[in-house]
């Protein structure tokens, strides 16, 4: 069952507060500093669930200023999509070159690997959704060629990924490999490339299949 975590500043020393939650926000959904309007009555809460890689998080805060600098960004793990729902007060959001104004039932999608500033008019409330950009997933190879960490996967002449690990299956005799692919293409069955060399003169074909590769499903009886 899906237990929920709950965070919230009451319980923190005014002094700490902003830093608190900074850290509890950074470390739940992205990093991004907020500066309050007023500091010494900062108030924040956020209540967050974990399904598998998706993570939902509702999040009420005092009015503030909030940013997320191009440091954030280099210092990040992998990228992940941000989508967030306005359920209510209003907040000015600075995104690539635009200023836009949400209210309660607009919503915004931001790229982590962009910076972006925003500014929480008053107390607001948000529904946060953090995706991955990528995800880990399982390749079997067509051919008996080997491929190895750092080859790069393909749809067409699009880079979607790359592979993380690949050995040969004793017991499938096919050769196999873990990747970590964008999103939009992972799905069971599709047909990718694996390239060698640079990647465009020689081209391996593969499939996306389920993990672990030896009964994925765990049907198989065991002793």
């Amino acid at each position: 069952m899906f237990q929920p975590q709950t965070v919230s500043t009451d319980d923190v020393s005014p002094s700490r507060r902003v830093a608190y939650w900074n850290d509890v926000v950074g470390g739940t959904l992205i990093a991004q500093v907020a500066d309050p309007a007023d500091r010494s009555h900062f108030s924040g809460r956020m209540k967050s669930l974990d399904l598998g890689d998706i993570r939902i998080a509702e999040i009420h805060a005092d009015a503030s200023r909030v940013i997320r600098t191009p440091t954030h960004v280099a210092r990040a793990p992998d990228p992940v999509w941000l989508m967030r729902l306005q359920l209510a007060g209003s907040v000015t959001a600075s995104y690539e070159g635009q200023d836009i104004h949400l209210r309660p039932g607009n919503f915004m999608l931001y790229d982590s690997t962009r910076p972006y500033r925003m500014l929480f008019h008053e107390p607001a409330t948000i529904l946060a959704l953090r995706v991955p950009q990528k995800t880990l997933v399982g390749l079997e190879m067509e051919g008996d060629e080997s491929v190895g960490h750092g080859d790069c996967v393909h749809i067409g002449r699009a880079q979607i990924g790359v592979v993380t690990s690949a050995t040969r299956s004793p017991i499938l005799k096919k050769t196999i490999a873990l990747a970590r692919l964008d999103v939009t293409h992972a799905g069971i069955g599709t047909e990718v490339e694996v390239g060698k060399l640079d990647g465009h003169q020689k081209r391996l074909p593969a499939r996306i299949v389920r993990f672990p590769h030896y009964d994925p499903e765990k049907t198989r009886v065991r002793s």
